[in-house]
């Protein structure tokens, strides 16, 4: 009995943590987007969604969206119009693409931007 007290323990080796690329926070990929396009009047909403990793409730796994290095994303402006004049409150609207909505693509500080299906532009972020 005491033989397998006196037994050393072996520890369990700590799992490998993933390298998790760190990306640009939402409000630096916004600016730089509003720097160049120009900033939608009556902004009601701002979504910024990098395709990344994910588990759905269900338990079905998506991969990372990532296309020759460029982690692949979306940005939409929820802007908001009064459909007449007497409205009390806002409807919103999703403008069209390259104005209130672009495709985008982050590697380092770079986003590249797509628009209809062709890249428009690479922009230099601040981080």
């Amino acid at each position: 009995m005491n033989e397998l007290q006196n037994k050393p323990k072996s520890k369990a080796r700590p799992p490998k943590r993933e390298v998790k690329t760190s990306f640009p926070t939402d409000r630096a990929i916004l600016n730089a987007l509003y720097s160049h396009y120009g900033e939608p009047e009556n902004i009601v909403k701002e979504k910024v969604k990098l395709y990344k990793n994910y588990t759905n409730p269900a338990g079905h796994s998506s991969p990372d969206w990532v296309v020759d290095g460029w982690q692949q994303g979306r940005v939409t402006v929820f802007t908001g119009h009064k459909v007449n004049q007497d409205d009390l409150f806002f409807t919103t609207k999703i403008q069209k693409e390259g104005v209130g909505t672009w495709f985008i693509a982050i590697k380092d500080n770079e986003l590249k931007v797509i628009i209809g299906g062709q890249v428009d532009t690479i922009l230099e972020m601040a981080v």
